[in-house]
């Protein structure tokens, strides 16, 4: 039995629910590894790993219905599936689509898991390495993000070319 894509699994989970999954799993390992190589190192070899993977899902994205920004903002059901983002749409074109999360229950679920240093690297951070993978002509710009404290994540993702 060929393993299922990324795609495949989200469509039946939702990210939600694989963060938690991953967390889990990942939270031994940073255990582990902390244990064996100091907490600065496995927690850049964490990031490291996550935005290449990352990079990957955003690619496999494309397969589905190309790599459009329309066909970006297409794709994001599983990210929101269950009440996990709770949006406000600023701007959307055809160049542009610019929102602001107002309540995230993956920044709730990490810090009620104790990760709450670990939850911005493994979710927050992974956005813009997917839409690397995606398309590197749209470009993400966030400064502000609930999990490190703010009243709000603000994403401004645009057509550069």
């Amino acid at each position: 039995m060929a393993p299922k894509s990324d795609n495949e699994i989200n469509e039946k989970v939702g990210i939600l629910l694989r963060r938690e999954i991953e967390a889990k799993l990942i939270m031994k390992f940073k255990d582990y590894l902390s244990g064996e190589l100091g907490t600065k190192k496995t927690r850049h070899i964490i990031t490291e790993v996550i935005k290449g993977i990352a990079i990957e899902q955003g690619y496999e994205l494309t397969k589905i219905k190309g790599n459009s920004l329309e066909a970006f903002i297409d794709r994001q059901e599983p990210w929101t599936r269950d009440g996990s983002l709770e949006t406000s749409i600023i701007k959307k074109d055809d160049k542009s689509y610019h929102y602001n999360v107002v309540r995230c229950k993956y920044a709730e679920m990490y810090k009620s898991m104790g990760l709450e240093e670990l939850g911005f690297d493994l979710s927050c951070n992974r956005d813009f390495n997917l839409v690397k993978g995606f398309n590197q002509n749209i470009k993400l710009t966030r400064k502000k993000t609930l999990m490190q404290g703010d009243d709000y994540c603000d994403f401004k993702y645009d057509v550069v070319n």
